[in-house]
């Protein structure tokens, strides 16, 4: 008796959103705040900056597209096998800022009160974690929404099974506007970089990745990349038909780093093969723990949130202290206060 194969549906039936989470950390550490010079912190002299920036973005992805299935998917901290194979990968980072650092466990914290699940593996970065989950969630009939700027993700971009969602600042300064939200498909990914998101690995392996020190061929550049892969349509071939490269230092390049090419394309190649299961009853989306996220935000002294979850306020022991006063005898003590409520107050209207 024959058995019956498995069929996948024509299309999606739910969404599954996966998070690049310190992709959105950085971006929110450097994000614009106006007109400000110093970066968002409360009273106690806690930079509070790219926890606010990045708690927004989480509410509007929350409010904006009601997601069935979510997780935030952070770096596990530990050396990953590319750091094994290639010594110089990622070596010219410099340490993640003190005032950024001190912020991550806050950042834990927003994804813990909006329920969000946080994921990583040991050994692999979280683009590998992402890949792996959005490969399973297509396997399983749901949409894999990548939610990241982060162009080595294009790779990953399925029709219509894989999407990357771009979320682009409407206040930073560009030659050419951007929608706030950008939705990439098959067709965004080569009309972005010039070639489909199945040759997006072998473009990285010839033009390389500053950002992560990923080497490329010495010599050719993004435009020659972009060249020989429309040519030759793979790393493997421009490598075996180097001689019919016209441009002579292209040719030279293919000829002389063969070994090193084809070591950044594994570099840029996001695994899908991550020992982790994509678990649909973890990842099902439920509403915040409003009495966690009052205290929170209460500590982090964001007026406004603090108000939208002042509901749960009687259920937070010891979240009404008694009034503490104190004469203010000197001119310093003055300015210091006046300095302080400042700041309260254009957070209380942001």
């Amino acid at each position: 008796m024959a058995t019956k194969k498995a069929t996948t549906p024509e299309a999606p039936r739910e969404r599954v959103y996966l998070i690049d989470s310190m992709s959105h950390i950085f971006r929110a550490y450097f994000a614009p705040m106006g007109g400000r010079m110093e970066p968002l912190m409360n009273s106690h002299g806690q930079v509070t900056q790219a926890v606010f920036v990045f708690t927004n973005m989480l509410r509007k992805l929350l409010a904006d597209e009601k997601p069935h299935y979510i997780a935030a998917v952070f770096e596990s901290g530990e050396k990953t096998f590319r750091h094994e194979t290639f010594d110089a990968y990622k070596a010219h980072r410099a340490e993640m800022p003190d005032d950024l650092s001190s912020q991550i466990p806050y950042i834990i914290r927003v994804c813990e009160v909006y329920n969000i699940p946080i994921l990583n593996a040991p050994g692999f970065e979280a683009d590998d974690v992402i890949g792996t989950l959005a490969v399973q969630a297509a396997e399983k009939g749901l949409q894999a929404v990548i939610v990241s700027n982060d162009k080595d993700m294009c790779q990953l971009v399925r029709d219509p099974w894989i999407i990357c969602m771009r979320q682009n600042s409407q206040n930073v300064k560009r030659k050419e506007p951007v929608p706030p939200i950008e939705w990439c498909d098959e067709a965004w990914v080569e009309n972005k970089f010039g070639v489909p998101p199945s040759q997006i690995i072998d473009l990285l392996g010839l033009m390389g990745d500053s950002v992560d020190n990923i080497p490329g061929a010495p010599g050719i550049g993004a435009k020659g990349a972009v060249q020989l892969v429309k040519q030759f349509g793979s790393i493997e071939n421009a490598l075996k038909n180097w001689e019919e490269v016209k441009h002579k230092t292209y040719r030279e390049s293919l000829r002389d780093n063969a070994d090193l090419i084809r070591q950044s394309r594994e570099l840029a190649t996001i695994r899908k093969d991550v020992n982790i299961d994509l678990d649909l009853d973890k990842l099902r989306s439920r509403p915040p723990d409003r009495a966690a996220a009052y205290q929170l935000f209460r500590e982090l002294e964001f007026q406004a949130l603090t108000r939208e979850f002042a509901d749960a306020a009687g259920s937070v022991e010891g979240a009404i202290t008694p009034h503490r006063y104190r004469i203010i005898r000197k001119r310093a003590e003055l300015d210091s206060l006046v300095s302080r409520l400042w700041g309260s107050s254009r957070r209380a209207a942001s």
